[in-house]
């Protein structure tokens, strides 16, 4: 598809049937209306849309359009970049998957939008991405499909990426960088995961910088947190670091709430600093423990 000028598009108010891959040349983007539907050809198991490169816009979805991936298919997203309108998503169905290389996911300035959501989904991976002018970048909840984002950028959110009863996830070598409204209550949250690992990252700036009682961050509302971590088994953070935070690592806190404690694993140099409190966790002597080789 060879669409020259940025202002040249393909516009979808109804059915967009992918009976093959797609590669975009050009400026051009498809421009999917609040009535589109995605359907897959006989056989077809894959949408796979490949760009020119991550500035180079190849996906709009207008003001509240959701583009749904039916259950049991995927998409193959690579080298592009998709603008979210006021109310916009990408909706991943059950089972459905999600592979983005090299995509950049922005808003549109409204800042309403999830970039990527899904209940009882299945895949989701990034490679060298970016969230940006989003409400939520990420929220899944449920399914039994891997959970991989790496080398990952996320930055100017109201709430961070969220992952709920998700068997596993795994972030590496990622970097949050928090919202220019401090609006964001963390930057990560892991609702009843089994494992959650961070290997490499870094989160900073998830701080109230106006009405936050240093003498006690737990009793205020206004605190934010880097990563707050409720049930599940343990939080594993390899290496990386958490700074400039309210909370670095919690389970409570007035604005979270006394959540269910998970045990803390920090080796490799994991560090967290330059917070009021770097780990709030309420526990007992099973759960809620914290161990720390070389951090």
């Amino acid at each position: 598809v060879i669409l020259e000028s940025p202002e040249s598009f393909i516009r979808i108010e109804g059915t967009l049937q992918i009976n093959g891959d797609i590669r975009f040349a050009g400026l051009g983007f498809f421009d999917f209306a609040a009535t589109n539907e995605l359907v897959y050809g006989p056989s077809n198991e894959v949408f796979k849309l490949t760009g020119t490169n991550e500035e180079t816009r190849f996906i709009r979805l207008d003001r509240t359009a959701r583009l749904v991936v039916p259950p049991g298919k995927y998409v193959d997203f690579m080298d592009g970049a998709i603008e979210y309108s006021d109310g916009a998503a990408l909706v991943l169905d059950d089972g459905a998957s999600g592979y983005f290389t090299g995509v950049a996911f922005y808003g549109d300035g409204s800042q309403t939008a999830t970039a990527i959501t899904g209940t009882n989904p299945g895949d989701l991976f990034t490679d060298h991405c970016h969230f940006t002018g989003l409400e939520k970048p990420v929220w899944f909840s449920g399914g039994v499909g891997q959970t991989e984002l790496r080398s990952t950028v996320f930055d100017n959110y109201i709430q961070g990426a969220e992952f709920v009863q998700r068997p596993g996830v795994l972030l590496e070598n990622c970097q949050h960088f928090g919202s220019e409204s401090n609006l964001a209550d963390f930057a990560l949250r892991f609702f009843n995961c089994p494992i959650a690992t961070l290997r490499g990252c870094t989160v900073q700036d998830h701080k109230n910088n106006t009405s936050i009682s240093i003498t006690n961050p737990l009793q205020n509302l206004d605190a934010r947190a880097g990563v707050q971590v409720d049930g599940g088994w343990f939080f594993y953070m390899q290496g990386g670091e958490i700074r400039n935070c309210d909370l670095g690592i919690a389970n409570r806190g007035l604005a979270l709430g006394t959540g269910t404690p998970t045990n803390v694993v920090m080796d490799n140099f994991a560090t967290v600093r330059d917070c009021y409190t770097g780990i709030a966790m309420q526990g007992n002597a099973v759960v809620g423990q914290v161990a720390m080789t070389c951090a």
